[in-house]
């Protein structure tokens, strides 16, 4: 069983859908660079990305707000490197299940009960 509902194939990556982009708010997180604000649609939390680079070196996760206002992982993008689908699938739904041990994903997995164990 995959935690997954589609996979995109993009030019380094692949993106391991949790969620479609239609569930959720468009342009509803501000982000400032520079003195610049911004609003996107997602982002990579702080905290995803010691375990998705733990995994895989170059791998990154992406959340957004959902239409409910709720936080939510967006999709886990596996970098290709000369590795197949099935390869990166696996090194996905290992980056999830590391994502799910993270106190801080208590929001963005609701289904699973917050953990006192920090995340590696």
């Amino acid at each position: 069983m995959s935690c997954f509902t589609e996979v995109d194939e993009m030019k380094n990556y692949y993106a391991f859908r949790v969620r479609p982009p239609s569930q959720f708010q468009k342009k509803a997180i501000k982000t400032v660079s520079k003195s610049k604000e911004t609003w996107v649609d997602f982002v990579t939390p702080r905290w995803a990305r010691a375990p998705a680079e733990s995994v895989i070196p170059g791998a990154y996760v992406t959340a957004g707000i959902l239409k409910n206002g709720t936080w939510s992982i967006q999709s886990i993008k596996v970098p290709k490197d000369n590795r197949s689908i099935r390869e990166c699938r696996k090194l996905a739904l290992e980056i999830a299940g590391k994502l799910r041990a993270c106190p801080e994903a208590a929001g963005f997995f609701p289904e699973r009960k917050r953990r006192t164990k920090a995340c590696p």
